[in-house]
């Protein structure tokens, strides 16, 4: 969660200073990430330590960052910014 909020931040703030539309977007889409993720952690919290249950969650951030940076991430490469 630390390292995705940096990074995000950091996104977030290349675009805020090039002036790009999309970082209202960015923020949106960011911000999900880190309330699902929430959601996800407190319930591995309550169901315990499950392999299938780890894979999920693999699974899942995988899915995420992949449409994100294949997608919104593209205007990053626009200003020549990092991609997560």
């Amino acid at each position: 969660r630390e390292v995705a909020a940096v990074l995000f931040a950091s996104e977030e703030r290349h675009l805020r200073a090039a002036g790009h539309r999309s970082v209202e977007r960015h923020a949106h889409e960011h911000r999900r990430f880190l309330e699902d993720l929430a959601v996800v952690r407190d319930e591995l919290t309550r169901q315990g330590d499950r392999p299938l249950t780890e894979l999920q969650v693999a699974s899942w951030v995988r899915a995420w960052v992949d449409a994100h940076v294949g997608q919104t991430d593209r205007d990053l490469e626009q200003l020549g910014g990092a991609r997560a």
